[in-house]
């Protein structure tokens, strides 16, 4: 996705090796070597689910990758901003704003009132 790039800001790449499978009916597998070099894929998905990860979270996970591909924001699901998850109001402001923002085009008085509602909690 060309977020990180070998060598700039002192940053030194490196990766996991992976074989990655041939056909369908072949599976991934893990080879716990530590790489030089950036990634050019994530068999990252493709690990969990043979981990035995919830197909749920697999699905969603797929989902924020190609959100983050097509450069999208990512919307969260709606069944958690519905659910009280035991929040205090004040907590639930904060997390709506923080999920509903664009950092990376926010300002600094968007920041700023973010954690103004988080000293207060």
């Amino acid at each position: 996705m060309g977020l990180l790039r070998d060598g700039d800001d002192g940053i030194k790449a490196l990766r996991m090796a992976v074989q990655i499978p041939g056909t369908s009916e072949e599976i991934a597998a893990p080879l716990f070597k530590l790489e030089e070099g950036v990634a050019s894929s994530s068999a990252g998905l493709v690990c969990a689910k043979m981990a035995g990860v919830k197909d749920a979270v697999i699905e969603r996970a797929t989902e924020m990758v190609h959100a983050l591909r097509e450069r999208r924001q990512v919307q969260p699901l709606p069944e958690i901003l519905r659910s009280h998850l035991g929040l205090s109001p004040l907590a639930k402001e904060a997390l709506k704003q923080f999920i509903s923002t664009d950092w990376e085009n926010s300002s600094d008085n968007e920041v700023n009132k973010l954690l103004a509602k988080a000293d207060q909690m």
